[in-house]
């Protein structure tokens, strides 16, 4: 009979770890400061164009099509940065609440998404 009390307490033990591990799979987790949004440069756009990260969130460009590519930021936030075949991906991390526009220069002769140019712009909160 010990046995089988053992064999229950080991059952409901093993059962509860399991249930605690499993978590809710129909939802993302609230995202972290330091978490990393991608926003893509493919043929001739970011993709996406607009996103709004939490304070302390990286953000990395990836180039992944298309010719060369770069991403300059209207205030000269961070340097004009190559996004092609041999600089496949720039990243800055935004510590500032605030609008940032950007463009690919070779391919937007503005900074206002919507206009069918090659830019974007990034919501920090």
């Amino acid at each position: 009979m010990r046995l089988t009390i053992a064999a229950r307490a080991l059952l409901a033990g093993l059962v509860a770890v399991l249930a605690a591990c499993s978590g809710d799979k129909g939802t993302d987790p609230e995202p972290q400061p330091g978490d990393v949004t991608v926003i893509e440069a493919v043929g001739l756009a970011f993709t996406p164009d607009r996103v709004t990260i939490p304070v302390g969130r990286k953000v990395r460009w990836v180039y992944r099509s298309g010719p060369a590519h770069d991403v300059a930021s209207e205030t000269n936030l961070w340097p004009r940065a190559p996004l092609d075949a041999s600089a496949r991906t720039f990243e800055f991390t935004f510590n500032t609440p605030g609008t940032y526009r950007y463009r690919c220069t070779p391919h937007s002769t503005n900074f206002n998404v919507g206009t069918g140019q090659m830019n974007g712009v990034i919501v920090v909160q």
